[in-house]
């Protein structure tokens, strides 16, 4: 088969990202020609070239707003798609997914629209839901198929965007088992990890307060933050001025992420919007607890005191009491939590189970 991948943003490598990276990436492997389409030339298309993938750019694609440039957008990838005649062509994000299913009107190739969350829509204004949910809506009519990677993503999709369930596939997003994971000794520090990216709907500010709260009573644990963004040099600011500096290490974006999934005994993703994270389901793969945003569908992911814990969005308060009954328990319980979210992940997320049933949707 010839699969094209279409996003929005070259310049961040977040989850939809790394799906596309993945999913790519075994396509490839099993045969297929692959070739990823996006907006521009940054820190992805650097790793679309590391795995030897077919990378295009249309700079044309912008994240804001811009009729020209959109106009000229669906004409462009119009004209690439009638002249590389792909048997499917796989859109991801808001602005991708309206520019792609407007040029593909009429083009005899399999359009599947994958939904990464509809953030764009849950945290818009009265005005901006409504626009937005009439768009996707309108928008689902140009494509063979939309695929929720949530139940709750589903609902939505149903109830709130009047898609028609038939039009509407939920594959759970899946990562690849990290296959060996040493058991390390335990340390008298509580090791935490966030992987995140410092703008909307990424809420670290939250995180912040939380911890402060936490330091006032609480010494001996230290977070590792991986991700960059808008807000990268005010948070790093901020932290010196609470005093947290020496707790709180700000590494960066990473490409390779498994030594520090290893490394901490907690990981925690703090938000005010989600699909279904890949950050957490890597972080199942490893055999860690999570603490996380009970937003989107992130409770499908953890089994609130089981796996791991659930907040409220922006509740600093509750974020603080969770973790302090996190420290509460030894590194042997945190251990045990962990080899649960680990089964959950073997059963429900794992990547062979999401691959299988994205070829199901490409012969159906």
């Amino acid at each position: 088969m010839k699969i094209i991948q279409l996003i929005t943003r070259s310049d961040t490598v977040g989850g939809a990202q790394k799906y596309i990276l993945e999913t790519s990436d075994r396509f490839q492997q099993d045969g297929h020609d692959v070739t990823i389409v996006a907006g521009g030339c940054g820190v992805f298309t650097k790793e679309v070239e590391r795995r030897n993938i077919k990378y295009i750019s249309l700079g044309t694609i912008v994240r804001d707003v811009s009729f020209f440039n959109d106009l000229k957008s669906v004409f462009s990838f119009r004209n690439l798609v009638k002249s590389s005649e792909p048997d499917i062509v796989i859109i991801h994000s808001a602005k991708a997914g309206l520019i792609g299913r407007l040029a593909l009107i009429g083009v005899n190739t399999k359009v599947i629209f994958i939904a990464h969350g509809w953030s764009h829509i849950r945290s818009s204004g009265p005005i901006g839901k409504k626009v937005y949910s009439f768009i996707e809506s309108a928008m689902s009519l140009f494509c063979d198929k939309v695929i929720c990677i949530s139940k709750q993503d589903f609902y939505f999709a149903n109830q709130k965007l009047m898609i028609p369930k038939k039009k509407i596939s939920i594959i759970y997003s899946g990562v690849r088992d990290p296959l060996v994971c040493d058991k390390l000794p335990y340390n008298i520090d509580y090791n935490l990890l966030t992987v995140t990216r410092f703008q909307h709907p990424k809420d670290f500010g939250t995180l912040l307060a939380a911890m402060n709260e936490v330091d006032k009573v609480c010494c001996n644990w230290n977070i590792t933050v991986l991700g960059d963004g808008d807000q990268f040099e005010y948070y790093k600011h901020r932290t010196v001025e609470l005093g947290l500096s020496q707790k709180i290490r700000f590494l960066g974006f990473k490409e390779e992420l498994g030594g520090f999934y290893k490394e901490c005994d907690l990981v925690l993703l703090i938000s005010k919007s989600e699909g279904l994270p890949l950050s957490l389901i890597e972080s199942m793969s490893y055999r860690k607890p999570i603490v996380a945003s009970d937003v989107g569908g992130v409770r499908e992911l953890i089994e609130d005191g089981v796996t791991g814990y659930l907040v409220p969005p922006s509740d600093s308060k509750a974020l603080s009491q969770v973790i302090f009954n996190v420290f509460s328990k030894t590194k042997r319980e945190l251990a045990v939590m962990g080899d649960k979210s680990y089964e959950k992940y073997r059963t429900e997320f794992n990547f062979e189970q999401m691959i299988n049933k994205l070829y199901e949707h490409f012969k159906s």
